[in-house]
């Protein structure tokens, strides 16, 4: 509307309104990255959160209150200088705007003025364009506003989105129909493997064979990929390159929810979910009775344990077995793969090796 009452007068909002929009774009730009620190930062405070009170006997024991306090101490100050820091950029926009747009109405009242000397514009078109301009102030202002929270969502939704669109197991498309049963023998030919497809490879040209109803022990140093050896026969992970047999028949071959179904699994770090410790053992097999999870508890020998509690089977146990011993929790996962019909069975224990091999 401007240029319709004066293009001579509005042809300064030509300029300071295309510096403003540009303005605004670096703002989005540097603002996202700034507040995707702060997440960042964040995630390192609520870390450190977190490890002191899973661990909080062990900082006791090691009477490391005061490092862990100073520790947190600059991990929230540097939360506190990265927000701060973010939101100077945030209070910085409206003066920058409204500064450029009274520079732009400077430039008319001058424009203006030269042109009602010479007879090219009227007083009230000057008015009328000066309203546009401060109406445009204001709206930039506001969208400034809307500029700012969109970065910091953009910041937290980039992370959102990078779990919604993580590859998941599909059961449900798995058009596969060969259901048979497996038996367990199991061979690697050529296997290799690395996280992230990196250069560092954890497995290299490995060569395996286990036989049907064998007990196998695979013993190496420290990060020499044992579990992630017993993770891929789980598929968990996919080989880089080489092949898995199951049966004579790649492991790909076979549908991925009835491969599962068929194997037992005790990780290394003992997981288990909130529940009686029926719900617990019959994780894998929420059809099973009693009789079957008592085997599966003396299989696992914890049996006189678990029977010697007021409530048995029904004793309630908190999140991740709170309120067992070590040696309990690991145990109770040991029944868990056991209560499962399965053909093999993958753990990461020595405790569960020694449980399976009398089994």
């Amino acid at each position: 509307m401007a240029f319709v009452i004066n293009w001579r007068i509005a042809i300064v909002l030509l300029v300071t309104v295309p510096i403003l929009f540009i303005f605004l774009v670096w703002l989005f730009v540097r603002a996202g990255r700034l507040f995707r620190g702060v997440q960042k930062q964040l995630d390192v405070l609520n870390g450190i959160v977190h490890e002191n009170l899973t661990a909080v006997r062990l900082v006791k024991a090691f009477v490391r209150r005061k490092f862990e306090g100073e520790r947190f101490q600059r991990a929230a100050e540097q939360l506190r200088d990265r927000t701060t820091f973010a939101f100077r950029y945030v209070e910085v926009t409206m003066p920058v705007i409204l500064l450029l747009m009274n520079i732009g109405i400077i430039g008319v009242l001058w424009l203006g003025n030269v042109n009602i000397n010479t007879g090219n514009a009227t007083t009230g078109e000057v008015v009328a364009i000066i309203n546009y301009s401060t109406r445009t102030a204001m709206a930039l202002g506001v969208f400034s506003m809307i500029i700012m929270n969109l970065s910091r969502a953009k910041a937290s939704s980039d992370r959102i989105f990078e779990v919604l669109e993580s590859k998941v197991d599909d059961f449900e498309n798995d058009k596969r129909v060969d259901d048979k049963a497996i038996v367990g023998d199991i061979r690697m030919a050529n296997v290799s493997f690395s996280y992230n497809r990196s250069t560092n490879q954890v497995l290299r040209n490995i060569d395996l064979s286990f036989e049907p109803k064998s007990s196998v022990a695979i013993l190496g140093a420290t990060g020499s990929g044992k579990t992630t050896l017993m993770q891929l026969i789980a598929r968990l992970y996919e080989p880089d390159d080489g092949q898995i047999y199951i049966d004579q028949s790649p492991i790909d071959t076979y549908p991925l929810k009835n491969y599962r179904e068929q194997i037992g699994y005790v990780p290394q770090a003992v997981t288990l979910l909130s529940g009686t410790i029926r719900d617990v053992v019959s994780f894998g097999h929420e059809n099973a009775d009693d009789e079957q999870i008592a085997k599966a508890l003396q299989a696992a020998q914890i049996y006189e344990t678990v029977t010697g509690l007021p409530k048995g089977l029904d004793t309630l146990i908190g999140q991740r077995g709170v309120n067992l011993s070590g040696g309990q929790k690991q145990r109770l996962t040991i029944a868990r793969a056991l209560l499962r019909k399965h053909q093999f069975c993958c753990s990461m224990t020595a405790r569960a090796r020694s449980t399976l091999r009398r089994r």
